[in-house]
């Protein structure tokens, strides 16, 4: 059974997210690794993202695919730069 914010689309799953952002699992691993503010939710040992954290992820795929670095995307988030995320 599904928990409620699930339902009510708070959290998407983390293959969906992988769906959406075209990348296999282990890139979004790593991600989550190199940038502290990813930080997915644990629902009956699955990870979810709330639509924040995806916005966020989408941008950093965009900023990468132009050719920025995660070292140079993880600095600015230091910086608060992409604050219109909540983070």
């Amino acid at each position: 059974m599904k928990n409620n914010k699930e339902e009510e689309g708070l959290y998407i799953s983390f293959s969906e997210v992988t769906k959406l952002l075209k990348v296999k699992p282990h890139i979004l691993i790593y991600w989550e690794k190199k940038i502290p503010q990813l930080k997915p939710y644990r629902i009956a040992n699955r990870k979810f993202y709330k639509r924040n954290q995806v916005n966020l992820l989408l941008k950093i795929k965009e900023l990468l695919d132009e050719g920025y670095s995660l070292e140079g995307i993880r600095k600015n988030l230091k910086k608060r730069i992409f604050k219109s995320f909540n983070l």
